[in-house]
């Protein structure tokens, strides 16, 4: 914060008013220091690079923000700042119009007009083409199942156990 102004005092039983529209919410005072003396009433945010210092009794209508160094508050009373909405615009007015007075007029009908009627010849429409048919797939036909030839075995005779050498047999 590189604030040109050096400090603000608010004496005792000061009254900081604000003018026209201004509101405590929109007004911001950017000093090093800030003194608000016993019983003073103030309006707006400070902004101090050091201390602000709040005697007793003060009223506070907005915030106190010190960047470097403490807020010193002794029996005071701080009111957040609310910014009132503007008021809406007043409705349209509107006047009713004045009435109005017109003489009768007389119109004459226009002498009749014959004109021969308009040969004109179209052209032939032009005949849109056919979309030609997409082509249905052909379903492919599923390989046939062709019966396993039996294979030939030899006829076997009955079975021979052989014997083991430690007399196993199996």
């Amino acid at each position: 914060m590189n604030s040109g102004a050096t400090g603000l005092t608010v004496g005792p039983a000061s009254v900081v008013q604000l003018k026209g529209k201004a509101q405590a919410c929109n007004v911001f005072w950017r000093l090093n220091t800030a003194t608000i003396d016993t019983t003073a009433v103030f309006k707006g945010t400070i902004l101090a690079l050091t201390e602000i210092t709040v005697n007793n009794g003060a009223n506070i209508e907005g915030r106190l923000l010190a960047r470097n160094a403490d807020v010193t508050l002794i029996n005071d009373t701080i009111k957040r700042a609310n910014c009132a909405s503007a008021p809406p615009p007043p409705p349209p007015t509107t006047t009713a119009p004045a009435p109005t007075t017109t003489a009768p007029t007389t119109t004459t009908a226009p002498a009749p007009t014959t004109t021969a009627p308009a040969t004109t010849t179209a052209p032939a429409p032009t005949p849109k083409p056919k979309p030609k048919p997409k082509p249905k797939p052909k379903p492919t036909p599923k390989p046939k199942a062709k019966p396993t030839p039996k294979a030939k075995l030899p006829k076997v005779g009955p079975a021979r156990f052989a014997q083991h050498p430690h007399g196993f047999t199996g």
